[in-house]
């Protein structure tokens, strides 16, 4: 019966970005709603995604953008990048996950394995570590792309998931003509492997920043 809801809409829309009143959450399958305090703040004004653990629904992870907070200029600039965060007790309180990002717009857990999970944004993919707890950067094996990345779980094989780039019509691409690269990963998102170019997904260069999104047959 419980459900959360994020607001504010924050990704690759920096001159019309609407900001929202953070996370909302409903403990009778959405019948009713209220906002959680600990989001009543400009840090959760634009959260991008949620995903919640699959072994612990007490354990939530949030992808943030970190835009100009002047009420005058909402959505004009952003200050120092996405932000990720983590609760442990369904939203009462958050911690700032470390993490060195310019824009977050995508977190995932594995259906299959809590341990796997991925954030990832605008030119950037990081894969949790379990050992060490830290999220690494993947995106060298990504071709460094620096447009929007979008990551898509087998639910019924922690080892296998896909991530959509935007690849901005690089020419260092495998295809510098195209919009779009769909690359793969059998081992949890440790080492990832591109598989084609699809330039019909998206339409535009910015199309590809501001619409990503991918999904795999469960």
């Amino acid at each position: 019966g419980i459900l959360y809801a994020s607001t504010g809409e924050g990704h690759s829309a920096k001159t019309i970005g609407i900001p929202g009143a953070g996370i909302f959450k409903s403990t009778d399958s959405g019948v009713s709603w209220t906002q959680l305090p600990s989001t009543a703040n400009s840090n959760f004004w634009w959260v991008n995604k949620l995903a919640i653990n699959p072994n612990n629904g007490n354990h939530l992870l949030a992808v943030t953008s970190d835009i100009n907070k002047d009420a005058t200029s909402y959505g004009s600039e952003f200050d120092d990048g996405g932000k990720l965060y983590e609760s442990f007790d369904g939203g009462t309180n958050w911690t700032e996950v470390s993490l060195q990002s310019n824009e977050l717009t995508d977190v995932e857990f594995s259906p299959q394995n809590s341990n796997v999970r991925t954030v990832s944004g605008i030119g950037e993919l990081f894969v949790y570590n379990s050992s060490s707890g830290q999220y690494e950067s993947k995106m060298n094996q990504l071709n460094n792309y620096p447009g929007r990345v979008e990551v898509a779980m087998a639910s019924n094989n922690a080892n296998v998931m896909y991530a959509l780039v935007n690849t901005k019509v690089q020419s260092n691409a495998p295809d510098s003509s195209t919009y779009a690269a769909i690359y793969k990963s059998t081992d949890s998102g440790q080492n990832w492997s591109y598989q084609s170019i699809q330039d019909s997904i998206f339409t535009s260069t910015s199309f590809g920043d501001y619409s990503n999104t991918i999904w795999v047959d469960p």
